[in-house]
């Protein structure tokens, strides 16, 4: 789909961006009871969050850099939606092959919504007494065919976007958060991943057998993963409870062997090395812990470096 101006639609996150959220909408931190309660897996990225920390100011700036700024401009000319200021969090859930995302920020609903009905392929259908909004994905027609390449989407009344590859799901969403269906607990979030940037959650048979060709992803009955800047620090916590010890015992030697691996080729990647030497494994019985604590300075040093590297190799602009 293109806008008048030749803008692509194609990727998912304009879809998202007609949500129009209300001004005092609740933003950024994950709510447990939009994700439907069959949910499998779930995974959040607070982005408002992410934009309060040190590394996240530090992106920030690089999204500031003047190639990156007139692009990130271009598109809040046609779309009237700036992804730097805009966009405070999504989550994404699913169960076996339906999934769907849910966004939540500040937009044009209007402008949007009137681009996305002059795109090619455009149809809006009601499921279950509600309307839900299609079109074709460019980057999927181009890759898939036209006949794969068809999205859904759906605006709820409370300001939410919900995008979904099936309109059932996009309108069983629409029914958890009309409290129509049910959602999670508020208990799916323990309280001390509250302040995460990004959390997530799998549950037993998220990955289906059939594509699970690796005994190991089919041992995990669990998973938790939470990341966070914590003081000084940058920590990834994350905790698996396992079918077996065997599987505990595989996963334990796949890791030592990349951690061991990257130690070894410290030279030529002394980044990956650091983050080998950091990453501490704790194994009992069926569970299974790993953790990662970073310097938050390191890291923006680490940012900043290579944003000098990319200046030093930038072509100089036209005169």
């Amino acid at each position: 789909m293109k806008s008048g101006k030749g803008y692509g639609m194609r990727t998912w996150w304009v879809w998202l961006a007609v949500g129009g959220m209300a001004a005092g909408a609740p933003a950024g931190p994950v709510r447990p009871s939009d994700i439907p309660a069959e949910a499998k897996w779930w995974a959040h990225c607070d982005v408002e969050q992410f934009k309060q920390t040190a590394v996240g100011r530090t992106f920030l700036e690089m999204l500031g850099e003047p190639d990156v700024a007139r692009k990130l401009d271009a598109l809040k000319a046609v779309f009237n939606f700036d992804l730097r200021t805009d966009l405070d969090g999504i989550t994404a859930c699913g169960a076996g092959r339906r999934s769907a995302v849910i966004a939540r920020g500040r937009f044009d609903e209007s402008r949007l919504l009137t681009l996305l009905k002059a795109g090619d392929g455009y149809q809006e259908l009601v499921v279950d007494g509600r309307t839900i909004h299609s079109w074709l994905d460019e980057g999927k027609v181009q890759k898939q065919g036209r006949e794969k390449a068809r999205m859904y989407g759906a605006i709820h009344r409370s300001g939410a976007a919900v995008l979904s590859e099936q309109a059932e799901t996009a309108a069983h969403v629409l029914k958890v958060l009309d409290g129509e269906a049910a959602g999670l607990p508020d208990a799916a979030v323990p309280s001390h991943d509250t302040a995460a940037v990004l959390i997530a959650r799998m549950s037993a048979d998220a990955v289906p057998a059939e594509q699970a060709e690796h005994p190991v992803p089919r041992g995990v009955k669990a998973a938790a993963l939470a990341i966070a800047e914590r003081g000084t620090n940058v920590e990834a916590r994350l905790n698996m409870t396992l079918r077996d010890a065997a599987t505990v015992t595989q996963i334990r030697q796949i890791v030592d062997g990349l951690r061991a691996a990257a130690l070894l080729n410290s030279e030529k990647d002394p980044r990956a090395a650091r983050l080998a030497e950091q990453v501490s494994v704790r194994a009992e019985e069926d569970r299974l812990e790993m953790s990662l604590s970073l310097p938050v300075a390191e890291i923006t040093a680490a940012m900043r470096a290579e944003l000098e590297k990319k200046r030093a190799t930038a072509p100089a602009p036209s005169p």
